[in-house]
């Protein structure tokens, strides 16, 4: 079954609402599926590369690995995608990965050396400044790990 335009390069399972959320990196959409019932609706086509998501409550949260930015949609009813740009010193580093807990989003950005916290009530996003080069991040409810790199 062709579940997305093209590869999906990620999954994400949406607790509660039934829907798996799929990227496709090649053609920059975005995939949604009812397990239930194998219902599917392509959400997103955009001039971005979808890398990695994230299900925070009722909130779908992507990476765009070759922008500064992150896309929300609703996880339930329509999706309607907002951007929010990251105000990067390189604008040509992408989001590379992305997590959702301790009370935001974390995304990080290798190629400019930044941790970014988006908080999900007002959309601000607030640099973390890190010695080294965060790569990897990830969440519980209380705290945020991070992978990094040496400069």
């Amino acid at each position: 079954m062709l579940l997305t335009h093209g590869a999906p390069a990620g999954l994400q399972w949406s607790e509660g609402y039934g829907d798996l959320w799929m990227e496709n990196f090649a053609d920059g959409s975005l995939t949604r599926l009812h397990a239930a019932t194998g219902a599917r609706t392509t959400v997103l086509d955009a001039a971005f590369n979808p890398a990695y998501g994230v299900v925070d409550g009722d909130v779908v949260w992507v990476a765009d690995w070759s922008a500064p930015q992150v896309t929300r949609l609703n996880a339930v009813g329509r999706a309607r995608p907002r951007r929010i740009s990251l105000p990067t010193g390189n604008p040509l580093g992408g989001v590379e990965n992305i997590a959702g807990g301790a009370g935001a989003v974390w995304a990080t950005m290798p190629q400019a050396g930044e941790l970014w916290r988006i908080d999900p009530k007002t959309n601000a996003a607030t640099r973390v400044r890190l010695p080294y080069l965060p790569t990897g991040v990830t969440t519980d409810a209380n705290d945020v790990w991070v992978t990094v790199r040496k400069r």
